[in-house]
Protein backbone atom coordinates (compact mmCIF):
# COMPACT_ATOMS: atom_id res chain seq x y z
CA UNK A 1 0.00 0.00 0.00
CA UNK A 2 2.92 2.58 1.34
CA UNK A 3 4.59 1.43 -2.22
CA UNK A 4 1.27 2.32 -4.26
CA UNK A 5 0.86 5.49 -2.64
CA UNK A 6 4.58 6.81 -2.73
CA UNK A 7 3.76 9.33 -6.09
CA UNK A 8 0.82 10.48 -4.49
CA UNK A 9 2.82 11.62 -1.25
CA UNK A 10 5.60 12.80 -3.03
CA UNK A 11 2.94 15.25 -4.27
CA UNK A 12 1.80 16.16 -0.77
CA UNK A 13 5.27 16.15 1.00
CA UNK A 14 8.28 17.22 -0.31
CA UNK A 15 11.73 18.75 0.44
CA UNK A 16 14.09 20.64 -1.99
CA UNK A 17 17.05 21.96 -1.12
CA UNK A 18 16.76 26.05 -1.77
CA UNK A 19 17.44 27.23 -5.36
CA UNK A 20 20.13 29.51 -6.34
CA UNK A 21 19.40 32.14 -8.78
CA UNK A 22 21.97 32.74 -11.01
CA UNK A 23 21.81 36.51 -12.35
CA UNK A 24 21.41 36.64 -16.29
CA UNK A 25 19.02 38.44 -18.29
CA UNK A 26 15.71 35.99 -17.64
CA UNK A 27 12.63 37.90 -16.48
CA UNK A 28 12.00 36.71 -13.08
CA UNK A 29 8.48 36.02 -12.10
CA UNK A 30 6.84 36.00 -9.15
CA UNK A 31 2.31 34.57 -8.68
CA UNK A 32 0.40 34.28 -6.25
CA UNK A 33 -2.91 32.33 -6.73
CA UNK A 34 -5.79 32.36 -4.17
CA UNK A 35 -9.31 31.54 -3.66
CA UNK A 36 -10.23 34.65 -1.15
CA UNK A 37 -13.67 33.06 -0.29
CA UNK A 38 -15.54 36.00 -1.05
CA UNK A 39 -14.46 37.73 2.22
CA UNK A 40 -15.32 41.18 0.57
CA UNK A 41 -18.95 40.67 0.22
CA UNK A 42 -18.97 40.10 4.35
CA UNK A 43 -19.92 43.81 5.38
CA UNK A 44 -18.20 46.80 4.49
CA UNK A 45 -16.25 46.57 8.27
CA UNK A 46 -14.95 43.06 6.89
CA UNK A 47 -14.07 44.65 3.63
CA UNK A 48 -11.67 47.15 4.90
CA UNK A 49 -10.16 44.64 7.64
CA UNK A 50 -9.54 42.46 4.85
CA UNK A 51 -8.32 44.98 2.34
CA UNK A 52 -5.74 46.71 5.00
CA UNK A 53 -4.69 42.94 7.07
CA UNK A 54 -4.20 42.01 3.08
CA UNK A 55 -2.00 44.57 1.67
CA UNK A 56 -0.19 44.89 5.25
CA UNK A 57 0.80 41.17 6.10
CA UNK A 58 0.77 39.81 2.44
CA UNK A 59 1.15 42.10 -0.51
CA UNK A 60 3.70 44.59 1.33
CA UNK A 61 5.54 41.42 3.00
CA UNK A 62 6.15 39.54 -0.86
CA UNK A 63 5.78 42.10 -4.01
CA UNK A 64 3.83 40.19 -6.67
CA UNK A 65 4.20 40.42 -10.17
CA UNK A 66 0.84 38.38 -11.12
CA UNK A 67 -1.88 38.27 -8.22
CA UNK A 68 -4.67 35.77 -9.72
CA UNK A 69 -7.84 35.50 -7.68
CA UNK A 70 -11.46 32.57 -6.94
CA UNK A 71 -13.99 34.10 -5.72
CA UNK A 72 -12.43 36.94 -5.39
CA UNK A 73 -15.27 39.59 -6.73
CA UNK A 74 -13.71 43.33 -6.38
CA UNK A 75 -17.02 44.97 -8.19
CA UNK A 76 -16.88 47.77 -5.72
CA UNK A 77 -14.45 46.86 -3.63
CA UNK A 78 -10.52 45.97 -3.59
CA UNK A 79 -9.40 49.32 -4.24
CA UNK A 80 -6.33 49.40 -1.77
CA UNK A 81 -5.42 45.99 -3.83
CA UNK A 82 -5.77 47.07 -7.52
CA UNK A 83 -3.72 50.39 -6.04
CA UNK A 84 -0.06 47.94 -5.75
CA UNK A 85 -0.59 47.20 -9.42
CA UNK A 86 -0.67 48.60 -13.08
CA UNK A 87 -3.31 46.34 -14.60
CA UNK A 88 -6.24 44.57 -13.21
CA UNK A 89 -9.31 42.48 -14.95
CA UNK A 90 -12.49 41.18 -13.08
CA UNK A 91 -14.16 39.18 -15.93
CA UNK A 92 -17.00 37.14 -14.36
CA UNK A 93 -16.98 38.90 -10.76
CA UNK A 94 -15.57 35.36 -9.39
CA UNK A 95 -11.90 35.44 -11.20
CA UNK A 96 -9.66 37.79 -10.90
CA UNK A 97 -6.18 39.24 -11.49
CA UNK A 98 -3.81 41.82 -10.73
CA UNK A 99 -0.97 42.40 -13.02
CA UNK A 100 1.92 44.53 -13.29
CA UNK A 101 2.47 43.38 -16.82
CA UNK A 102 0.14 44.84 -19.49
CA UNK A 103 -2.84 42.38 -19.99
CA UNK A 104 -3.43 42.41 -23.86
CA UNK A 105 -6.55 39.93 -23.73
CA UNK A 106 -8.80 38.01 -21.25
CA UNK A 107 -11.35 35.26 -22.22
CA UNK A 108 -13.30 32.29 -20.34
CA UNK A 109 -13.37 29.02 -21.14
CA UNK A 110 -16.95 28.27 -21.42
CA UNK A 111 -19.04 25.44 -19.70
CA UNK A 112 -22.36 25.04 -18.60
CA UNK A 113 -24.52 24.59 -15.39
CA UNK A 114 -21.73 25.78 -13.08
CA UNK A 115 -20.77 29.53 -11.75
CA UNK A 116 -17.19 28.50 -11.06
CA UNK A 117 -15.24 29.45 -14.28
CA UNK A 118 -11.95 29.21 -15.93
CA UNK A 119 -10.50 32.15 -17.66
CA UNK A 120 -7.13 32.88 -19.31
CA UNK A 121 -5.32 36.18 -19.50
CA UNK A 122 -2.40 37.10 -22.14
CA UNK A 123 0.29 39.14 -21.11
CA UNK A 124 2.99 41.24 -22.51
CA UNK A 125 5.90 40.03 -20.42
CA UNK A 126 8.68 42.43 -21.64
CA UNK A 127 8.79 41.20 -25.40
CA UNK A 128 7.11 38.12 -25.30
CA UNK A 129 3.40 36.82 -24.67
CA UNK A 130 2.74 34.44 -21.67
CA UNK A 131 -0.90 32.82 -21.15
CA UNK A 132 -1.92 32.98 -17.71
CA UNK A 133 -4.84 30.26 -16.64
CA UNK A 134 -7.08 31.22 -13.90
CA UNK A 135 -8.59 27.88 -12.95
CA UNK A 136 -11.92 27.19 -10.73
CA UNK A 137 -13.32 23.63 -10.98
CA UNK A 138 -16.29 22.63 -9.58
CA UNK A 139 -16.71 22.67 -5.74
CA UNK A 140 -17.85 19.63 -3.64
CA UNK A 141 -20.37 21.89 -1.75
CA UNK A 142 -19.56 19.41 1.66
CA UNK A 143 -20.40 20.38 5.40
CA UNK A 144 -16.92 21.48 6.92
CA UNK A 145 -17.13 19.24 9.71
CA UNK A 146 -16.81 15.87 10.46
CA UNK A 147 -20.91 16.21 12.31
CA UNK A 148 -22.26 18.24 8.60
CA UNK A 149 -20.82 14.71 7.47
CA UNK A 150 -22.45 12.40 9.24
CA UNK A 151 -25.49 14.41 9.12
CA UNK A 152 -25.42 14.55 4.69
CA UNK A 153 -25.53 10.64 5.00
CA UNK A 154 -23.25 8.04 2.97
CA UNK A 155 -25.22 7.35 -0.03
CA UNK A 156 -25.69 11.54 -0.76
CA UNK A 157 -21.82 12.01 -0.07
CA UNK A 158 -21.02 9.61 -2.53
CA UNK A 159 -23.64 10.21 -4.78
CA UNK A 160 -22.38 14.18 -4.35
CA UNK A 161 -18.63 12.47 -5.37
CA UNK A 162 -19.59 10.96 -8.26
CA UNK A 163 -21.03 13.73 -9.68
CA UNK A 164 -18.58 16.28 -9.51
CA UNK A 165 -15.67 13.83 -10.60
CA UNK A 166 -17.34 13.56 -13.55
CA UNK A 167 -17.86 17.65 -13.79
CA UNK A 168 -14.51 17.91 -13.01
CA UNK A 169 -13.49 15.51 -16.11
CA UNK A 170 -15.61 17.44 -18.31
CA UNK A 171 -13.69 20.54 -17.00
CA UNK A 172 -10.38 20.33 -16.94
CA UNK A 173 -10.73 18.45 -20.73
CA UNK A 174 -11.66 21.52 -21.64
CA UNK A 175 -8.73 23.80 -20.07
CA UNK A 176 -6.46 21.08 -21.57
CA UNK A 177 -7.58 21.43 -24.87
CA UNK A 178 -7.43 24.98 -24.55
CA UNK A 179 -4.19 24.96 -23.43
CA UNK A 180 -2.96 22.50 -26.30
CA UNK A 181 -4.41 24.80 -28.74
CA UNK A 182 -1.86 27.66 -26.81
CA UNK A 183 -0.18 30.01 -29.21
CA UNK A 184 2.21 30.63 -26.39
CA UNK A 185 3.67 29.49 -23.28
CA UNK A 186 1.10 28.92 -20.52
CA UNK A 187 0.99 29.20 -16.56
CA UNK A 188 -2.16 27.46 -15.16
CA UNK A 189 -3.04 28.02 -11.48
CA UNK A 190 -6.01 27.99 -9.26
CA UNK A 191 -8.19 26.25 -7.00
CA UNK A 192 -9.03 23.08 -8.68
CA UNK A 193 -10.57 21.22 -5.64
CA UNK A 194 -8.34 18.34 -6.53
CA UNK A 195 -5.89 15.98 -4.94
CA UNK A 196 -2.57 15.69 -6.29
CA UNK A 197 -3.51 11.82 -7.01
CA UNK A 198 -6.56 12.87 -9.16
CA UNK A 199 -7.84 13.08 -12.91
CA UNK A 200 -7.33 16.97 -13.05
CA UNK A 201 -3.94 16.60 -11.81
CA UNK A 202 -2.61 13.83 -13.99
CA UNK A 203 -4.05 15.84 -17.22
CA UNK A 204 -2.01 18.89 -16.61
CA UNK A 205 1.54 17.07 -16.14
CA UNK A 206 1.09 15.43 -19.69
CA UNK A 207 0.89 18.92 -20.91
CA UNK A 208 4.17 19.91 -20.45
CA UNK A 209 3.62 21.91 -17.76
CA UNK A 210 5.26 21.01 -14.01
CA UNK A 211 3.68 21.63 -10.29
CA UNK A 212 5.76 24.57 -8.53
CA UNK A 213 5.34 22.73 -5.04
CA UNK A 214 6.92 19.55 -6.43
CA UNK A 215 9.46 21.29 -7.93
CA UNK A 216 10.50 24.02 -5.31
CA UNK A 217 8.44 23.60 -2.28
CA UNK A 218 9.60 22.19 1.17
CA UNK A 219 7.21 19.81 3.95
CA UNK A 220 3.29 19.97 3.63
CA UNK A 221 1.68 21.54 0.62
CA UNK A 222 -1.70 21.77 2.92
CA UNK A 223 -3.80 24.67 0.75
CA UNK A 224 -7.21 24.05 2.65
CA UNK A 225 -7.94 22.40 6.57
CA UNK A 226 -11.11 20.30 6.10
CA UNK A 227 -12.13 18.85 9.33
CA UNK A 228 -8.34 19.60 10.91
CA UNK A 229 -7.89 17.16 7.91
CA UNK A 230 -5.08 19.48 5.42
CA UNK A 231 -5.80 19.00 1.79
CA UNK A 232 -3.49 20.12 -1.46
CA UNK A 233 -6.00 21.50 -3.58
CA UNK A 234 -4.18 24.76 -5.10
CA UNK A 235 -2.01 24.55 -7.64
CA UNK A 236 0.57 26.75 -9.93
CA UNK A 237 1.64 24.86 -12.65
CA UNK A 238 4.52 26.37 -14.65
CA UNK A 239 6.44 25.14 -18.39
CA UNK A 240 8.79 22.65 -18.42
CA UNK A 241 11.35 24.82 -19.25
CA UNK A 242 11.06 27.10 -16.64
CA UNK A 243 13.00 27.10 -13.42
CA UNK A 244 11.02 27.70 -10.26
CA UNK A 245 12.80 29.23 -7.47
CA UNK A 246 10.44 29.06 -4.83
CA UNK A 247 6.64 28.06 -3.97
CA UNK A 248 4.86 28.61 -0.47
CA UNK A 249 1.86 28.39 1.35
CA UNK A 250 1.12 31.28 3.26
CA UNK A 251 -0.65 30.08 6.23
CA UNK A 252 -3.05 33.49 6.57
CA UNK A 253 -5.67 33.40 9.56
CA UNK A 254 -9.63 34.49 9.17
CA UNK A 255 -9.37 35.27 6.00
CA UNK A 256 -10.49 32.40 3.84
CA UNK A 257 -10.89 28.45 4.24
CA UNK A 258 -7.77 28.28 1.52
CA UNK A 259 -4.33 29.69 1.99
CA UNK A 260 -2.54 31.72 -1.06
CA UNK A 261 0.02 30.20 -2.88
CA UNK A 262 3.23 31.81 -4.66
CA UNK A 263 5.99 30.79 -6.89
CA UNK A 264 8.86 32.48 -8.12
CA UNK A 265 10.06 31.37 -11.66
CA UNK A 266 12.63 32.03 -14.22
CA UNK A 267 11.37 31.91 -17.36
Amino acid sequence: MLLLAISWVKCFIVFNKPKVDVKDNTTTLKIASYNAHYLWRKGENRNKYFESEFKKQFLEKQPLDVLLLQEGATVGHGDSIKKEFLYSSTLNGRNSIYSNYPIINVRKIEWGGEKNRSVFYDLLVDKDTLRVYNVHLSSYKYPKSSDGLVKKGTKKLFRRLGQVFKTHEEQINLVANHIKNSPYPVIVSGDFNSLSNSYPYEQLTKLGIKDTFVEAGNGLGATYEFSYFPLRIDYIFVPETTKVLSHRVVKTKEWSDHYPIIAEIKL
